[in-house]
C-alpha cells in the first residue's frame, strides 16, 4: 500500500488583468495540499480487494479577481474507491471473474460570486472478466444503480488547474 502527504504550489497561474480588461496575467497562486492512501489485499486465491482514499484540501492563494482562501474548481474534498473480485479458481467456470466496485466523489466547489458546492456522490460498478492463457477479457456495466452526477462544472480560467475554461474532477 501507498500513504504519500503531499503539498504542491502551483505560481503564475492566470488571472484577470486589472489594467487590461479581457486580459490575463501570470501572477496567481494556489496550493493543494492532502494525503492519499491506497492497498491491496489478496485474503485469497480467488479473492482481490482494492481501496483508495484521497483527501484534498486545494486552495487561491493569490488571485487578482477572486478571494484569497477559496477552493480551487472540481476538487473533491474527499474521494474513495473500492473494487473487489472473485474469481472462481475450480470447474465449469473456472477463470471467470465477477467484480463489484464503489467510486465516491465527496462535494466539489466552484465560485460565482459565492462559492457554491456540487452534491457529493457514490456510483457503483460490477464486472465480468475472463482470463485465457495468455490475454483476458472484461465487461464492465459503470453506475449501474444511475446516479445522475453533476461531473463538473464550468469555471473561469484562473478557477481551473487543469482547462484554460472547464475544470474536471
Amino acid at each position: 500500500g501507498l500513504a504519500p502527504l503531499y503539498q504542491l504550489p502551483r505560481q503564475t497561474v492566470p488571472t484577470e488583468d486589472p489594467a487590461a480588461p479581457l486580459s490575463y496575467t501570470t501572477t496567481g497562486e494556489q496550493r493543494s495540499r492532502g494525503l492519499e492512501l491506497e492497498g491491496r489485499w489478496t485474503p485469497t486465491e480467488s479473492l482481490e480487494l482494492t481501496a483508495a482514499y484521497s483527501h484534498i484540501d486545494a486552495k487561491i492563494t493569490k488571485d487578482n479577481t477572486y478571494p484569497v482562501g477559496i477552493p480551487l474548481a472540481n476538487f473533491a474534498d474527499d474521494s474513495a474507491n473500492l473494487w473487489g473480485r472473485f474469481t472462481f479458481q475450480e470447474g465449469p467456470l473456472a477463470r471467470l471473474g465477477i467484480s463489484l466496485g464503489m467510486t465516491y466523489l465527496g462535494e466539489r466547489h466552484f465560485y460565482e460570486g459565492q462559492v457554491y458546492t456540487l452534491e457529493p456522490y457514490t456510483l457503483w460498478d460490477i464486472g465480468l472478466n475472463y482470463a485465457f492463457s495468455d490475454w483476458s477479457a472484461q465487461l464492465t456495466f459503470n453506475n449501474v444503480t444511475d446516479v445522475f452526477s453533476r461531473r463538473s462544472c464550468i469555471v473561469p480560467r484562473s478557477m481551473s488547474p487543469l482547462k484554460p475554461s472547464h475544470g474536471s474532477p
